[in-house]
């Protein structure tokens, strides 16, 4: 049987391109990279992420319903891309007097207002 080596990297390889070998990847790695790869896929999958986020949830299978949800779709070539530094973004939270978790939240939520928050400080900010 072959074996997927013990790092998200390979996890992530098996659950989105190499999709042959999934069935290889023991429970243990599944529960053990649960979190950071929900964590990614609350990136453009808010929903779905949430729906999976309870201290209480089956990490091995929520990890196989990720795995369920991409049949058939593309890697998701965002997953890995770099995020932009947080510092403008808590130049929002500090100009409107929001809360870390709440930030949190928006980020996850509603990325494109937060973007054009943003745009629109950064613009007034130079004048």
């Amino acid at each position: 049987m072959p074996k997927v080596e013990n790092n998200i990297l390979a996890v992530t390889n098996a659950l989105f391109k190499d999709r042959k070998s999934w069935p290889h990847v023991t429970r243990h790695q599944k529960e053990e990279f649960f979190f950071i790869v929900n964590r990614l896929m609350a990136r453009r999958h808010p929903a779905q992420a949430a729906a999976l986020n309870s201290r209480h949830v089956d990490k091995a299978a929520a990890m196989d319903a990720w795995y369920a949800y991409f049949e058939g779709r593309p890697y998701p070539s965002w997953m890995w891309a770099k995020r932009q530094k947080a510092d403008d973004e808590w130049e929002v939270a500090a100009e409107h007097q929001i809360c870390p978790a709440d930030m949190e939240l928006i980020r996850a939520l509603h990325p494109e207002e937060l973007r054009e928050e943003k745009t629109y400080i950064q613009k007034n900010k130079t004048k």
